[in-house]
């Protein structure tokens, strides 16, 4: 990966000995046309050679976010790319939402395998994808098996709320917090009771910290119940 000051392209040195290198003075992969997912930058290339083909794997630049492409090309001939979103890999969902970069590519007799750094906002992660075809790849996610535990807590997200938020959906119910008519305690138990001429729900509302030891009150001020009325 190299840069003039301006854009990146892909570069290319070649060495009889490994230790002694000439460098290529045009760019080896150069940036795709104007319009196209890859025209501000490539970077980061990953090649294989079939033969006499060379397989390309790189990731590309729009101005706003990184994909990873695909290109070949046959001896010296021009590099064969697939321009547009046919073969561009934007998010590959789940954990990576904005963007991929940075392929690692082997294959076998069947499959080619593609690994990269997917990221979402500042969180990055390895990412795995398969596919029979060079230019078809699908992402392998981690399955669930036997034994495996999912655990999460939840916490206020604003220590000083002044308010409680009643808009929220559940599996059984939207709620709205619009149209409230009556509003009852019970000390007792320490809930609120909350209606509304809108909804055929009473919404219970935890209203007292019963935290204690190693026992934590998440639904503190916050909704405990739906009721169905």
């Amino acid at each position: 990966s190299g840069t003039d000051g301006r854009v990146w392209s892909i570069g290319r040195a070649i060495s009889n000995d490994g230790i002694t290198w000439e460098k290529d003075t045009t760019p080896f992969f150069a940036l795709g046309k104007a319009g196209s997912w890859d025209d501000s930058g490539v970077q980061e290339g990953f090649i294989t050679t079939e033969e006499n083909t060379t397989h390309l794997w790189y990731s590309g630049f729009d101005g706003d976010t990184w994909r990873i492409g695909y290109a070949y090309r046959d001896g010296d001939d021009e590099w064969q790319r697939n321009d547009g979103d046919e073969y561009s890999i934007p998010s590959f969902g789940l954990f990576f939402t904005d963007g991929s970069r940075r392929p690692v590519v082997w294959k076998d007799d069947e499959q080619t395998h593609l690994w990269y750094t997917g990221y979402s906002t500042d969180h990055y992660r390895v990412g795995r994808a398969v596919g029979s075809s060079n230019k078809k790849l699908r992402q392998v996610y981690k399955h669930p098996t036997v034994g495996d535990v999912l655990q999460f807590e939840t916490h206020k997200g604003d220590d000083e709320a002044v308010s409680i938020t009643l808009d929220t959906n559940t599996e059984e119910a939207s709620l709205s917090g619009v149209g409230l008519t009556a509003l009852a305690i019970d000390e007792e138990r320490g809930f609120v009771y909350a209606v509304s001429k809108l909804m055929p729900y009473i919404i219970v509302i935890d209203a007292r910290d019963d935290s204690q030891g190693d026992f934590i009150d998440r639904n503190y001020l916050d909704i405990e119940a739906v009721i169905t009325a």
